[in-house]
């Protein structure tokens, strides 16, 4: 039998959505928009996929929603919610890997904070970092860079991709 909310048109994911509390959820919408190219780089991506985040649930649905990117994971979206420890610890990225039926030694993560690029090292994946032009970047980067001694020898700068 249908859901209450199928039978009245509504998307699956609608059940994701939410206020954010400090943040109006319109404003937060009217911001968010996605990262340039990562439509296309998504449409020709022939690769299993998912979506491994340190945000909840609601948090991750909603935001693919308002990017336009749903489409591209259905419901291969974990959350820290779903592990005990969240990132830099490497759970959610084992957890995803499990679900996705792989090892994480053979997932590429694209990650775009450094508390990721550790957790995804540290479960043994290889890590594309994405940075951003914000302010803090270049802490982030050192930071990055000092973590890269140890935990990261396998992450890949998205500046050195051609």
């Amino acid at each position: 039998m249908q859901s209450s909310k199928r039978r009245l048109g509504a998307s699956r994911h609608q059940s994701c959505a939410l206020n954010y509390g400090r943040v109006p959820k319109a404003l937060f919408a009217a911001e968010l928009k996605p990262t340039p190219g990562i439509v296309e780089f998504l449409e020709t991506l022939d690769a299993n996929r998912c979506v491994a985040s340190s945000s909840d649930r609601e948090r991750v649905c909603f935001s693919l929603e308002v990017a336009g990117l749903i489409r591209f994971f259905d419901d291969k979206l974990f959350s820290s919610q779903q592990v005990a420890r969240s990132k830099p610890s490497p759970d959610i990225y084992i957890y995803a890997a499990e679900k996705m039926g792989v090892t994480p030694e053979v997932a590429l993560v694209i990650e775009d904070s450094i508390p990721g690029v550790i957790a995804a090292c540290a479960a043994g994946a290889t890590v594309i970092f994405l940075r951003h032009r914000k302010p803090g970047a270049r802490q982030q980067r050192h930071a990055l860079n000092l973590a890269g001694s140890t935990a990261c020898r396998n992450a890949i700068d998205s500046r050195t991709l051609v």
